[in-house]
């Protein structure tokens, strides 16, 4: 990233396009009273609404569970503590596990 006081590097150009954007502008604001946090895009604001108004529309219908979620991507994630889906770390030695790949990538 050539922005000035940002080192981030990236080895595919979408990756970059994509981190260049936060950056700029972010004209999407939350509104409500001593938030104001703002956002790159409307839909990034809508999901952050759901913080404030407590909705949660995900439920887990695993028996004797009912977890509720606001985002399905969590419910997804929720899910898997009930099917023993995780990504294991595969150093010797470490027993950590995780239901997102994407947290394991971190854990390495």
């Amino acid at each position: 990233c050539k922005h000035e006081g940002c080192d981030k590097v990236f080895s595919e150009p979408g990756g970059l396009y994509r981190h260049a954007r936060v950056h700029g502008d972010r004209p999407y604001v939350c509104h409500y009273e001593g938030c104001n946090r703002r956002f790159l895009e409307r839909s990034k604001l809508k999901r952050h609404y759901l913080i404030h108004t407590g909705e949660k529309s995900f439920v887990c219908l695993h028996e004797g569970c009912g977890k509720a979620f606001s985002l399905d991507f969590n419910l997804r994630s929720h899910m898997k503590t009930h099917t023993g889906e995780y990504h294991e770390c595969p150093h010797e030695g470490c027993e950590k596990k995780y239901c997102q790949n994407y947290k394991l990538r971190a854990h390495m």
